[in-house]
């Protein structure tokens, strides 16, 4: 009888053992899948966070209107103030740009985008009513924000989805920007 005890007692110790032993392992397992989960996660996160910051536009110094236009400074053709025309026109160009950072928000700046249109289209309206010396001022103006402009196109037409919405108005812009830069 103390033959069969034993024989059980140590059965019984195995399967305790074992039950452990797969405890244990379970245990292992679970800690194992939480840290790749984790680190799976902070993959993720590394990676939308290193798209996102590619993804947008980078960051350009705005431009000094004080600066780049003084020579604009008090001009007036049939009561419009010539500097205050090209300042709101290049802010809303360059704040509607900086703004876009996919579709939807190129879709949201349009009307921005519009308005700096619209002004641009004024002025180059403006252009023959202009004294050779403003309109020589003008054209020096906007030939020095030139390039920082174009890098600002460039940026917004280049992310994804934003070319087909503001393309046609982008390039509508340049074209007035050029006239106004080689007056």
């Amino acid at each position: 009888m103390a033959h069969t005890t034993d024989k059980s007692h140590r059965r019984h110790e195995d399967e305790y053992r074992y039950v452990r032993e797969s405890q244990r392992r379970a245990a292992d397992v679970l800690w194992l899948g939480l840290l790749a989960a984790l680190a799976m996660l902070l993959g993720l996160w590394a990676w939308q966070w290193s798209s996102g910051r590619l993804a947008e536009a980078p960051s350009v110094p705005m431009l000094a209107p004080d600066e780049t236009f003084s020579k604009l400074h008090g001009i007036k053709v049939n009561d419009v103030d010539i500097e205050g025309l090209v300042v709101s026109a290049v802010d809303d160009l360059q704040s509607s740009l900086l703004s876009i950072k996919d579709e939807a928000t190129a879709k949201a700046a349009m009307p921005a985008l519009s308005r700096a249109a619209s002004r641009f289209d004024q002025l180059t309206g403006l252009l023959s009513q202009m004294t050779p010396e403003t309109r020589n001022s003008l054209a020096y103006s906007i030939a020095s924000i030139r390039p920082k402009l174009n890098t600002l196109f460039d940026q917004a037409v280049g992310l994804p989805g934003v070319g087909p919405v503001i393309q046609p108005t982008v390039d509508a812009i340049r074209s007035k920007i050029d006239t106004l830069a080689t007056v």
